[in-house]
């Protein structure tokens, strides 16, 4: 522009207008290309030689780029580029409608992958994110390779990133609890390839919670709270393994929430009391020790046994 009158700058119908000079900002488009916004101020000031403007100019971001860019960051993950939280819940709650609609059964699944705080604190936070993308990528691989479970069953899957380690799938028209039974299995085992990173091989392994729907008479947040539950099942029982949801798991959950409850309480309430065994030689007969072991005497309900709290 130096040199050039400013008109001979701008688009055909931006330079048909008159640029205002007065004190003020705003924006004109050089060219017809998209990104060839430019943002202006005009400042009066007075010179010897009388009155005078300083025009500022500097690159502005086109409006229709601007939007699409604030849609992306609102709507997709900014590490994998999958539908994020929000887009999330938006898809599923299009899911249950339809699926509510046509009477043919969806899946919601809940993957999180095993250990994966192992690999942020020995390898690093970098290494943890390209292995985020390596699952990513591995996940929509073995969704796209497999969007027919069979031939008279076509099925689309919606892959997402709620944060952290964990991902979700949204698979519908799944026409059995077995169908969905095999997209697990499949994630399960694309995901056990070896993931190369500099002299590193990481195996990675997940535990998966699956919820079927209309089976599953829920509302949105209970489908999720109910698929939820049935990962952290699946997470319990020895990890790389997929479980369902179940009546059974409610009161499971219910039950555990209460334990925990009272235990909270229970040391303010002085319910924990010491047994101590002795530890003898064999050849001497002779007591050599005490092992002083935690037991919890929870009023109305006896002792309580180790392996009921101590989990917990």
């Amino acid at each position: 522009l130096i040199g050039r009158p400013m008109t001979d700058a701008l688009a055909p119908q931006a330079s048909e207008q008159s640029i205002p000079l007065r004190e003020g900002e705003g924006i004109i488009r050089v060219g017809r290309a998209p990104g060839t916004l430019l943002s202006v101020r005009v400042t009066p000031v007075d010179t010897a030689a009388g009155p005078m403007v300083i025009v500022h100019l500097h690159a502005a971001v086109d409006h229709d780029e601007t939007q699409v860019r604030l849609t992306q960051l609102a709507n997709f993950d900014s590490l994998t580029g999958l539908p994020n939280r929000a887009q999330f819940r938006e898809r599923l709650s299009e899911a249950m409608a339809r699926a509510q609609r046509s009477g043919q059964p969806m899946a919601l699944m809940f993957l999180d992958l095993d250990r994966f705080k192992l690999v942020n604190d020995s390898l690093g936070h970098e290494v943890g994110d390209r292995l985020l993308q390596h699952v990513s990528a591995t996940l929509t691989r073995c969704l796209r390779g497999g969007d027919m479970i069979t031939k008279d069953s076509p099925t689309s899957h919606t892959l997402s990133r709620l944060g952290g380690d964990e991902f979700t799938v949204i698979a519908e028209n799944i026409g059995s609890p077995e169908d969905a039974a095999h997209v697990a299995r499949r994630m399960l085992d694309a995901l056990n390839a070896p993931f190369i990173v500099g002299e590193e091989e990481i195996v990675t392994s997940a535990s998966i919670g699956i919820s079927m729907y209309p089976t599953d008479d829920v509302d949105l947040d209970g489908l999720i709270r109910h698929t939820d539950m049935a990962m952290y099942r699946s997470k319990s029982i020895g990890r790389g393994t997929y479980s369902f949801f179940s009546d059974d798991l409610t009161a499971a959950v219910a039950a555990r929430m209460s334990l925990e409850g009272h235990l909270r309480r229970a040391i303010e309430r002085q319910e924990f009391v010491l047994h101590f065994k002795p530890k003898s030689d064999l050849r001497s007969g002779q007591v050599t020790g005490v092992e002083a072991l935690l037991r919890w005497q929870r009023p109305g309900h006896g002792l309580v046994a180790p392996d009921r709290f101590v989990s917990v």
